[in-house]
């Protein structure tokens, strides 16, 4: 008697473990918004497995799309089994944005997606652009590994691009090794299962702050990066290309984004795990004082989220610290006090149906954004037209108004009805029709055809996937895998 009870313990246990992981699947987009006490600011995210970068408001509506298919491009180092995916993606005021392949290049697109300067080197993580308009890369390159003879090490380096694309400053990690030894202890040597020294993650020039009138170290213009295998943040001087400022070890475990606020403080993301034998087993976010270097605030320690190899922290204009739990694909917003506010899942899953990670989310003043959507075209409205395709193909009034959501922008609220009730109610060719739609939108070519094939097996006329039904197929119909199922 006393047996079975256990395995009834034991099956009860594993089917809701299953049933909570169901759920966690089927949260999409914001699940949860206290419209009070949210930053207003726009935030952009964009799926570790995809090459789309997506700018949305606190409620959840996009406002801007950017998607670039790398047609003319080939993966030649493959480091990390990521391919021509985008490691990392970032606006500019301009509303131009940059992206980062790792280990293959760094590009930047205007705002409808077009490409406007390329560099092809060993970029990975971060680049910094500054006011003249010269952008620094965080690069990397193979050397002989100094601690195991014989073998490789990918060590890091800075590479300063001007406007024309013309490399005017280098800065390589092993040529300040040395720097160190006064300010941090560093571990050394790396840990074997390391392929590359030190994984700097972030490279952030410093902006104009209270600390630099007394202590030069903190000088506007210094790059503050994050070597993350070492436990190390540190500040460089960009004119002697000395280490002079540095932070970490015994106290960060393969950090990320460490940023300098206004006060003068600096934000880290503090991901709580080095490799596999050291973990703490959870994330923190800490805010500390770089002079006396004590943490003066921090969220995390009652183990609220973990996020071991990626995630990034940004301190919003109302006080608000805008986190990201990359490895989940999950991002929130929290007050000085540790309340949450806000939520957001990314809808992207990948072809496991695991939910696809992100690397950053970041945050954008209303103002600046509201200007930008102002001065541009929208590529969120409702196109016309659709009439005549209705009429002749008998489509529901329900798939129409599904159309409509995608193309005025209520991308997850489309996704999250056609989940909840598609099939249901409009059967399987016209919710797999509106997923190809939807997933084309999003970047998502192997969803999106692999939707299409579902559609026309279940009866929806090929014709049908094409932009003049709508230019949100474009993606689709401009990718190799839909020609070639053509």
């Amino acid at each position: 008697m006393k047996k079975s009870f256990y395995i009834f313990l034991g099956i009860l246990f594993f089917n809701g473990n299953i049933y909570a992981q169901n759920l966690e699947k089927q949260k999409i987009g914001v699940t949860y918004y206290n419209k009070e006490k949210t930053d207003d600011s726009y935030r952009l995210y964009s799926s570790r497995n995809l090459t789309t970068a997506h700018l949305i408001s606190p409620a959840g509506k996009y406002v801007h799309t950017w998607y670039y298919p790398h047609k003319e491009d080939t993966v030649t180092v493959n480091f990390g089994g990521f391919g021509m995916t985008w490691h990392y993606a970032e606006m500019l005021s301009n509303g131009h944005l940059i992206a980062i392949v790792k280990d293959e290049m760094i590009i930047e697109l205007d705002w409808n997606s077009n490409l406007v300067w390329k560099a092809k080197l060993r970029a990975h993580h971060d680049f910094a652009r500054d006011s003249k308009g010269n952008t620094i890369v965080v690069s990397r390159k193979d050397l002989p590994n100094p601690w195991e003879p014989g073998k490789t090490i990918a060590m890091d380096e800075l590479v300063e691009f001007n406007k024309k694309g013309k490399i005017i400053w280098q800065w390589n990690y092993e040529k300040h090794m040395d720097d160190l030894k006064n300010l941090v202890k560093e571990t050394l040597p790396p840990d074997e299962t390391f392929r590359d020294w030190p994984h700097i993650n972030t490279c952030e020039i410093l902006p104009k702050n209270p600390l630099e009138k007394k202590d030069k170290r903190f000088k506007a213009g210094n790059l503050l990066l994050s070597a993350r295998h070492s436990d190390i943040i540190m500040i460089i001087n960009k004119k002697t290309k000395k280490i002079v400022w540095a932070w970490g070890p015994g106290k960060l475990q393969g950090q990320h984004m460490p940023t300098m606020l206004p006060n003068g403080n600096i934000l880290i993301f503090d991901n709580g795990h080095h490799n596999s034998k050291i973990s703490r087993g959870y994330t923190k976010v800490v805010e500390m004082n770089p002079i006396s270097k004590k943490i003066v605030w921090e969220y995390g320690s009652n183990r609220e989220f973990f996020s071991p190899a990626r995630g990034s922290a940004i301190r919003l204009k109302n006080g608000n610290t805008l986190i990201a739990n990359s490895d989940n694909g999950w991002f929130f917003e929290i007050t000085p006090s540790g309340e949450k506010v806000w939520e957001y899942y990314n809808p992207d899953l990948g072809r496991g149906g695991h939910r696809m990670g992100l690397y950053r989310t970041l945050a954008y003043d209303k103002q600046m954004v509201d200007k930008l959507l102002a001065r541009n075209t929208s590529m969120y409205y409702k196109r016309p037209g659709k009439e005549k395709f209705q009429e002749k193909y008998g489509l529901s009034d329900q798939l129409m108004k599904v159309v409509d959501w995608i193309e005025t922008g209520s991308l997850d609220e489309a996704y999250r009805w056609l989940n909840d009730n598609g099939i249901e109610t409009i059967g399987e060719k016209e919710t797999y029709f509106a997923y190809s739609l939807l997933f084309s939108v999003r970047g998502n070519i192997y969803q999106s055809v692999n939707s299409m094939k579902k559609a026309v097996e279940a009866g929806m006329p090929r014709e049908l996937f094409s932009r003049e039904f709508s230019d949100f197929f474009k993606s689709l119909t401009e990718s190799s895998h839909f020609k070639d199922f053509n």
